[in-house]
């Protein structure tokens, strides 16, 4: 999938293709939380977008239902984590054989999973916005704003 036209100046198109013109280009905006968030989330959300609006047309309005979701996602795997810090991660079940012998047997309660794939769904989420440490690194921000608003220019 071809990168959009400002990360590839931003990263300072190493390919030295031309870049495409035209491309759309979403309002840089400051959006506000969806309402389908919970407390954590909105309070995940509102953090998030602190650190991203500092940097000019780094969130833009396209960026919403993404910031969204990763807020959404950062929720679940809060609450899980909470869970398992205060129950731990395993309990004893203990079921009786066919020859009547009982044992017990530890298994792992369902919030190991949930905080598991909530995390999994955060990484992928960070990375599409450009706030894991690699796609950072693929950033290059030194250009000023003046040359990142006129695209059709490089």
């Amino acid at each position: 999938m071809p990168k959009p036209t400002a990360l590839q100046i931003y990263e300072g198109n190493p390919s030295h293709r031309p870049l495409p013109k035209g491309e759309p280009r979403p309002r840089a905006i400051i959006p506000i939380a969806p309402d389908h968030l919970d407390e954590l989330g909105s309070a995940f959300y509102e953090r998030l977008i602190q650190v991203m609006t500092p940097v000019t047309g780094w969130l833009t309005e396209a960026d919403f239902v993404t910031a969204g979701e990763l807020a959404n996602w950062m929720s679940i795997y809060r609450k899980a984590d909470a869970m398992l810090k205060q129950h731990g991660s395993t309990y004893i079940t203990a079921f009786t054989d066919s020859s009547g012998q009982e044992h017990k047997q530890f298994k792992a309660f369902p919030e190991v999973k949930i905080r598991k794939d909530a995390w999994v769904e955060c990484v992928k989420l960070l990375d599409r916005l450009g706030l894991s440490p690699a796609a950072r690194s693929r950033l290059i921000l030194s250009k000023s704003q003046d040359e990142d608003d006129d695209l059709d220019s490089t």
